[in-house]
């Protein structure tokens, strides 16, 4: 089972894509040259901001604003959230990212999400959460 509030927010976000999340909450996207970070979100009671890497390839723009909206819904509190291009951890909202993305590694790599991530969020969900037969990945594929 996974954690409540990680169930929640997959609950919340079902059949929405993330910029009707976006704009349901009150969300402003810019998209500016970031040296350190893929993104960043800036949470406020009014109004948030999520901000982007300019130079971000395409592939991963969806699953940076699906992290930013984890750390909306997950993290319930204003403040300051960075996505950093050598961030470690982070397991929840990456969780929540990749779910909305797929329900495998496959979809995930396709989507953007870089390997490492991909791998951590697989491994914590094939040992901890899911059963093998929600997770269809590669692995679990007869040949």
């Amino acid at each position: 089972m996974l954690p409540n509030k990680i169930q929640s927010a997959l609950s919340y976000c079902e059949g929405k894509n993330v910029y009707e999340i976006m704009e349901d909450n009150n969300i402003e996207l810019l998209s500016i040259p970031l040296e350190s970070a893929y993104g960043v979100i800036l949470i406020n009671d009014d109004k948030s901001i999520i901000i982007i890497d300019k130079a971000l390839p395409w592939q991963c723009k969806e699953f940076v604003l699906w992290h930013e909206i984890g750390h909306f819904l997950l993290d319930h509190k204003n403040g300051e959230f960075h996505f950093l291009k050598n961030s470690k951890g982070e397991r929840d909202i990456n969780v929540f990212a990749c779910l909305m993305l797929g329900g495998n590694m496959r979809e995930w790599t396709y989507k953007g999400v870089p390997i490492e991530i991909a791998v951590n969020v697989y491994d914590y969900l094939s040992q901890n959460v899911y059963v093998k037969e929600l997770l269809s990945d590669v692995y679990f594929l007869k040949r």
